[in-house]
C-alpha cells in the first residue's frame, strides 16, 4: 500500500509514468493498471490518498475484473480437479483439456498448472500446535523393524518398535515388542508410563487394530482392553484422524530421530532374544533423552524433569494386568481349549457342555460360570498339551489317574493291608509280569475281589492258589472264590499208590 500511495502522489505531482517507473522500480504496465483502476472509482487522487489502507486496497487491488472472474471459475473447480488426479491414468493435461471444453476463454496449460500447484501447496501449510506439560502422550509403531537371531534355528526374527513421546518435553520411549497384538501393546504402554513415572491426561494413538475396533473422527470405538487400560490409569484414549499423520506430528518426528540415534548404533550389533535387544536399546535411549536438543539450551530429560514430570498424574499402586476375555464350551473330556495357545485346561466335570467365560492374562487363566470362578490355572503356552486338576475329574477318572501314578511298592503296601498270602501272591505276580501296567491291573483286580468276597476269604483263596506252586493269577483266585474252594481243606499229603500191572518195568530194565 505504501508503493500505491507513492505512485498516486507522484502522478498527482505531474510525473510521467516513465519517471514513476524509474523512481519506484515498478513496471510501467503495473503503474498503468493501478491508475486505470483509480480512474474507474470516479474519485480524485487526493480523495484516494485520504482513505485508509483497507479501503484503498479494496478499490485499487481487489476490483472484480474479467481476470478475477476467470480465476474464480477455475478456483471453484480445483477441489474436483484434485480428486480426479488420484484416479488411475488421469493426467493434468487431460484435466486441463476438460477444463478448456467448459471454459473456452480459460487459462492456458502452463498457467492452469501454476494455479493448480499454488492451490495444492496452500493445502500443505502446517500449523504449530502448542502442548501443555503433562497433557498428552503420543503413540505409534516405527515402520522399520529391529531384529534378533533365534539361537536354536538361526532365524532372523523381526520385532515391532513401539515409540511414545511427550510432545511438550519431547521425552521419548522405545521398546521392541514381539508383535502388535493388543496384549503386547498394553504391556508396552505400561512400561512407557513407568519410564515417565507418571500418567498424562490423554494418550493419542494411531488407528491401530490392537487399540481401535472402529475408527471415527469424533467418537472412535476402542477395544475392551484399551478401555480397561485407560480406566486403570485414569487417562483418556484418543486417536488421530485416519490418514492424517500430522495429528501426531511429535511421534512421527520421534520415529525419524530414533532411526538416526538408536537404529544406526545397533545396525551391526547381534542379539539373540528380544530381552537382549531391549537391554541394548535402553542406554542409547537414555543417552538420546539426555542429549542437548538442537537449537535449544536444554535436553529432553532436563525439560521433562523440571517442567513436565511434576504435572503428571501419579501411577496407581498396582500395575495394570493385561486380561483378555473369551467364551468356550466345555468338551466331553471336561476341558476347554484356549484357542490362542491351543492348550487345554480342566474345569469341574459337572460343567461338561456348558459355555464358560475365560479371562486370561500373561500368567493366569481364570474360568467363570454364572459370574462365579470355577477354575484357576497357570497359563502355559505349549500347544496341544493338557493342564488337569485332579479335583476336576469324576471319581472313576481320579482312580485311574491315581493308579497310573503308583509304583510296585504302592501295590505291595495295599496288599499288605489285606494279609500275608495276598502280599505273597502280589509279589509273585509283580516279579513274573514283563509289562508293569498289566501286573498292576492283575494285582488291583485281586485286591478288588476282597471288597466283593471279604478279605478273609481272599486270604484263603490266595493261600490255596500259592499251594499249587504255580504263579497265581487273577482268574485263578477269582475261580477259587466263585467255586468256594477257599473254604475246602487243603490236602498237603497226596494219598495215591500206583497199582501193579504188566507195564511196570523194574530196576533191571535200567542196568
Amino acid at each position: 500500500m505504501i508503493q500505491i500511495r507513492k505512485i498516486l502522489q507522484c502522478v498527482d505531482n505531474g510525473w510521467s509514468i516513465r519517471k514513476v517507473n524509474r523512481e519506484t522500480g515498478i513496471s510501467r504496465n503495473t503503474i498503468r493498471g493501478y491508475l486505470h483502476r483509480a480512474k474507474e472509482q470516479d474519485v480524485g487522487i487526493q480523495d484516494l490518498l485520504k482513505l485508509d489502507d483497507s479501503e484503498l486496497n479494496r478499490l485499487i487491488l481487489q476490483p472484480i475484473t474479467e481476470e478475477g472472474l476467470r480465476y474464480k471459475a477455475l478456483s471453484e473447480q480445483l477441489p474436483h480437479i484434485k480428486k480426479e488426479m488420484r484416479k488411475l491414468g488421469v493426467t493434468r493435461k487431460r484435466l486441463w483439456a476438460e477444463y478448456r471444453e467448459q471454459h473456452i476463454d480459460g487459462y492456458g496449460y502452463s498457467q492452469f498448472c501454476d494455479y493448480l500447484q499454488q492451490w495444492l501447496k496452500a493445502g500443505q501449510i502446517v500449523m504449530h500446535h502448542h502442548h501443555s506439560p503433562g497433557e498428552l502422550m503420543e503413540v505409534d509403531y516405527a515402520g522399520k523393524k529391529l531384529s534378533y537371531i533365534d539361537k536354536d534355528t538361526g532365524e532372523v526374527i523381526d520385532g515391532e518398535s513401539l515409540i511414545t513421546v511427550l510432545p511438550y518435553s519431547n521425552m521419548i520411549y522405545l521398546e521392541v515388542l514381539p508383535n502388535q497384538k493388543q496384549e503386547h501393546l498394553a504391556v508396552g504402554l505400561v512400561h512407557a508410563l513407568e519410564y515417565y513415572e507418571g500418567v498424562t491426561e490423554a494418550i493419542k494413538l494411531d488407528n491401530m487394530r490392537s487399540a481401535v475396533t472402529k475408527s471415527d473422527r469424533y467418537e472412535p470405538t476402542f477395544t475392551d482392553l484399551m478401555d480397561e487400560f485407560a480406566g486403570h490409569y485414569g487417562t483418556t484414549a484418543i486417536t488421530a484422524r485416519v490418514g492424517k499423520p500430522r495429528d501426531k506430528a511429535s511421534v512421527e518426528a520421534s520415529v525419524r530421530i530414533v532411526y538416526q540415534e538408536i537404529y544406526a548404533e545397533l545396525r551391526d550389533q547381534v542379539v539373540f532374544s528380544i530381552d537382549q535387544l531391549n537391554a541394548a536399546i535402553r542406554p542409547l535411549l537414555d543417552q538420546l533423552n539426555d542429549k542437548q536438543m538442537q537449537g535449544r539450551d536444554y535436553s529432553r530429560r532436563s525439560r521433562f524433569n523440571s517442567e513436565e514430570k511434576p504435572l503428571l498424574r501419579s501411577l496407581p499402586t498396582s500395575r495394570f494386568i493385561v486380561r483378555k476375555t473369551a467364551q468356550y464350551k466345555v468338551q466331553k473330556n471336561y476341558h476347554i481349549l484356549l484357542g490362542e495357545d491351543r492348550h487345554y485346561y480342566s474345569v469341574p466335570f459337572r460343567l461338561v457342555g456348558k459355555t464358560l467365560t475365560v479371562r486370561y492374562s500373561f500368567k493366569v487363566i481364570e474360568i467363570y460360570h454364572d459370574m462365579l470362578r470355577v477354575a484357576t490355572h497357570e497359563r502355559i503356552r505349549t500347544k496341544n498339551e493338557w493342564t488337569t486338576v485332579p479335583e476336576h475329574m469324576p471319581p472313576n477318572h481320579q482312580h485311574v489317574r491315581e493308579v497310573k501314578g503308583w509304583t510296585a511298592q504302592d501295590v505291595e503296601a495295599k496288599a499288605c493291608q489285606i494279609g500275608e498270602y495276598t502280599l505273597q501272591a502280589t509279589k509273585q505276580i509283580l516279579s513274573r509280569k514283563i509289562f508293569v501296567e498289566q501286573a498292576f491291573n492283575s494285582c488291583l483286580g485281586i485286591q478288588k475281589l476282597g471288597r466283593k468276597y471279604g478279605n478273609d476269604r481272599l486270604e484263603l483263596a490266595c493261600k490255596r492258589a500259592l499251594s499249587h506252586g504255580a504263579t497265581p493269577t487273577y482268574k485263578m483266585i477269582r475261580n477259587i472264590l466263585e467255586l468256594r474252594l477257599d473254604q475246602a481243606e487243603i490236602q498237603n499229603k497226596i494219598d495215591f499208590n500206583t497199582p501193579d500191572h504188566n507195564n511196570i518195568r523194574g530196576a533191571q530194565s535200567y542196568q
